[in-house]
């Protein structure tokens, strides 16, 4: 497994927006390559738009097409960059725990959340070994599960855990297997499970976006 980048206090810089500034529950958004902060908040604004979870999104620190990226990625070789990714899941970690420290936030009460590359990390995040506690849920949209010599998974986190996993049946970036897969594992772990696919391509749909609203609703 890679070794995390030797400035072993990097963060990264995070976005707030929407629901409530001060004594709610987390949810944090990690965005998906090309995107940025704010796009994935403006998911979270219409998952949660009654404001219950303060919303907060990190700023991935590398560039990737029109928007930003949490580590480097080869379109050419469709493979990524396995130093990058390490420090990004370190950097993400330490960027999680001081936003629930600064902010007054119950890591075991947070919900994490991402598309695409942002609901990979989310799941490294949730689901990797770590000290910390593991969150209270996860939406992860269209993502990768990433294998384990990238991720040192502990999958006994994942128990009781509320875990949403959706994805597109005609997905070219990370096919619908990977759902299946993270199914597959995570449930064992004991997770309490939803799963959904949906008739389209690497996205998000209206149809979807109403399900994790009322899903996220219960939680």
């Amino acid at each position: 497994m890679p070794s995390p980048d030797p400035d072993d206090s990097a963060r990264f810089p995070v976005v707030r927006a929407g629901g409530r500034s001060d004594g709610a529950r987390l949810l944090f958004a990690v965005h998906g390559y090309a995107r940025d902060p704010w796009a994935v908040l403006q998911l979270a604004e219409l998952v949660d738009p009654a404001g219950r979870f303060a919303h907060v999104a990190p700023r991935g620190p590398h560039p990737g097409g029109s928007g930003s990226s949490f580590y480097r990625v080869d379109f050419a070789t469709r493979t990524l960059d396995e130093a990058s990714f390490a420090a990004a899941l370190a950097a993400l970690g330490r960027t999680f725990d001081a936003v629930c420290t600064e902010g007054g936030f119950d890591p075991s009460a947070a919900v994490l959340f991402g598309f695409s590359q942002g609901a990979g990390l989310a799941l490294a995040l949730a689901f990797g070994r770590s000290d910390r506690p593991p969150p209270a849920a996860v939406v992860a949209l269209s993502g990768p599960l990433h294998p384990d010599h990238r991720v040192d998974w502990d999958d006994g986190r994942a128990r009781g855990v509320h875990l949403f996993l959706a994805h597109g049946d005609a997905d070219p970036i990370f096919e619908p297997a990977q759902r299946r897969a993270a199914a597959a594992r995570f449930g064992r772990g004991g997770a309490h499970l939803t799963e959904r696919t949906y008739p389209f391509a690497h996205e998000v749909s209206a149809e979807e976006l109403s399900e994790v609203r009322e899903w996220l609703a219960e939680r």
